[in-house]
């Protein structure tokens, strides 16, 4: 289930209803509703239908306690399901929620386990990228190379999610533009266009110069060094050939080589 974007304990414990009416065909949300229960009333009725029915609640976003004023409170009301009824319960949320429960000894106590992150770039990770590789949906199939595997890295932190949809997103852009192969250019091309919002929180070592994948140059752009108060051919202003150019649609880049030397610099 979601943590309710306001952490409110009341909601929360009516999304357990509801998520367990999805599974055994139960009426547990709707007799909640209908008795207009109180928040007391939903823990010990929650606690009977956990202690039932639920052997691990998966709580996503829980992020959200740490925005919210009634994040305490939605940690409480937890701890005192836990208690309760017995199960056991995994959050699930950004690293900012981490330093929520460090705030507090008592929220620290509670939240004592194990702690799924960013994995590093070892054997595990290369066979994950590697199963995942296997995925292919276009004409051409390919290899999972050294290569592909150090930028899927640098690409994605670790973030097992973010190895996903490179490769999915790859494939697409692949099919789409009719190129059908999954390779460095088409990872390239989905982690630009689709994943651009996350290269501030990825920062991979592209950024600061440790680029070890291979990376295409990319070609020189002619520009012209001129000035607006220079003259060509002491007759001759630049803003006649803009002119020019915008009215017969010509390359003003070609007009001025015609005119004077223009010296290309890569950009």
């Amino acid at each position: 289930m979601q943590c309710p974007f306001d952490s409110s304990v009341k909601g929360l414990l009516l999304e357990v209803l509801r998520k367990v009416d999805e599974v055994l065909d139960s009426k547990y949300y709707q007799n909640a509703l209908r008795a207009r229960a109180t928040t007391d009333m939903l823990i010990g009725s929650v606690s009977q239908v956990a202690l039932n029915h639920i052997g691990m609640l998966v709580v996503d976003e829980i992020q959200n306690v740490a925005n919210s004023k009634n994040g305490k409170s939605l940690i409480g009301a937890l701890t005192q399901l836990i208690n309760n009824s017995g199960i056991s319960i995994c959050m699930v949320g950004t690293p900012e929620s981490s330093r929520f429960f460090e705030s507090a000894m008592q929220l620290a106590r509670r939240s004592v386990g194990l702690q799924y992150t960013s994995m590093s770039n070892d054997n595990y990770f290369q066979e994950f990228c590697k199963v995942m590789f296997k995925y292919q949906y276009v004409q051409k199939r390919t290899e999972i190379t050294d290569g592909i595997l150090t930028w899927l890295y640098e690409h994605s932190a670790g973030i097992t999610s973010v190895v996903v949809a490179l490769i999915h997103d790859a494939q697409e852009i692949a099919i789409l533009n009719g190129k059908e192969i999954l390779n460095l250019e088409s990872l390239n091309e989905a982690y630009q266009q689709r994943l651009s919002l996350l290269h501030g929180y990825i920062q991979p070592s592209i950024s600061q110069g440790k680029q070890t994948s291979k990376i295409k140059k990319k070609a020189l752009v002619p520009t012209a060094m001129v000035t607006d108060n220079e003259t060509l051919n002491d007759c001759i202003s630049i803003a006649d050939l803009v002119d020019k150019a915008k009215n017969e649609n010509m390359d003003i880049v070609q007009l001025l080589k015609s005119n004077m030397s223009v010296a290309e610099v890569a950009v």
